[in-house]
């Protein structure tokens, strides 16, 4: 299941293959986004064939460890009956522009702490890193050097 945080609305990049450009323009009809997390939990709650939720946007990790708690706890707490839910997925581009999000940012200690937590609670956690590939005269050959990696060709 995918899910846009509202929060989460900007993004590092400006990607060219971008599916999300309605995300960044002044069109609010457009937006696909929500603070509302207890939809998201009765949904879950009502379709356990649901397995992984992906946190997106944008891009969910600008979020301050505090506001990103505020939409990961509801899924990992045990009263709200989710265990069905075998993982949480975070999709960013922090890795490649903002590494220091990790490591000396203000609340590195507390989103390390919250990634700890997710996966104590006995899920999956996949911090998805979106990395964009230089198109090169070797560009054709990228599928074959790739084929069976379980990388996808783009």
């Amino acid at each position: 299941m995918l899910f846009f945080p509202r929060q989460g609305q900007t993004c590092h990049a400006y990607c060219s293959y971008c599916f999300r450009w309605a995300q960044f323009v002044d069109e609010p009809d457009l937006k696909m986004a929500t603070d509302d997390i207890g939809t998201l939990v009765a949904y879950l709650r009502q379709h356990p064939e649901v397995t992984s939720v992906l946190i997106t946007g944008g891009d969910p990790l600008i979020m301050g460890d505090a506001v990103l708690r505020r939409y990961i706890e509801p899924l990992i707490d045990p009263r709200n009956g989710l265990d069905h839910i075998e993982s949480i997925r975070l999709g960013t581009k922090s890795l490649a522009y903002w590494p220091q999000r990790f490591v000396t940012d203000p609340d590195a200690e507390g989103t390390l702490r919250l990634f700890g937590e997710v996966i104590a609670s006995g899920r999956n956690l996949a911090v998805m890193a979106h990395f964009s590939i230089r198109a090169s005269s070797s560009r054709r050959c990228w599928p074959r050097r790739c084929a069976g990696s379980g990388t996808p060709a783009r």
